[in-house]
């Protein structure tokens, strides 16, 4: 970090043609840290959106730095219009995770999971799958709900993969 104050400076003071070799590097810098910083998040979250947010600052950079012509910027582009048409709409479906990573939305309502995709779950207890896993927990005497905890229910366990402040946001469920 303090390399960028570093290079504001060198920027400010140097002529024109040198201000740009530094800003340059400047660039380089700063996008490098960005991608440090996507890759930690993407270690921690361990979701296909950080994956790909991963991927779009990778490509970015190197249209910003490296691309030297008309064709690697053009494929840059059309990289970074099909990684924003995956996020948009492919990982925005609910169904298509489903069938990705056999994780489900923790708002979907328990009879939509059931009748769907096929699992044989209670509509009785709760109305949705996060409120179904609330009750479970009860059940089984957790008192956190965290990443990584697992319960069962018959022949299903239920792993809680995304979890907010104590919100479910996205749940596992294997035969």
């Amino acid at each position: 970090m303090p390399d960028l104050f570093r290079y504001i400076y060198e920027i400010i003071l140097n002529h024109q043609h040198l201000s740009y070799e530094v800003f340059g590097d400047f660039l380089k810098h700063v996008l490098m840290l960005v991608v440090g910083l996507e890759l930690m998040i993407m270690i921690l979250n361990h979701s296909y959106e950080s994956i790909l947010t991963l991927v779009l600052f990778v490509i970015a950079r190197k249209m910003l730095v490296y691309a030297e012509s008309m064709n690697e910027i053009l494929i840059g582009t059309i990289s970074i219009a099909l990684i924003f048409f995956v996020l948009k709409f492919l990982l925005k479906d609910n169904k298509m995770l489903a069938k990705l990573d056999n994780t489900f939305s923790a708002a979907l309502p328990v009879d939509k999971v059931k009748t769907e995709f096929g699992f044989d779950l209670p509509t009785d207890i709760s109305h949705t799958l996060g409120g179904l896993m609330y009750e479970l927990a009860k059940r089984e005497g957790i008192k956190e709900l965290k990443q990584g905890v697992t319960m069962t229910y018959g022949k299903y366990r239920f792993t809680l993969v995304a979890v907010t402040e104590g919100t479910i946001e996205r749940i596992r469920i294997d035969d």
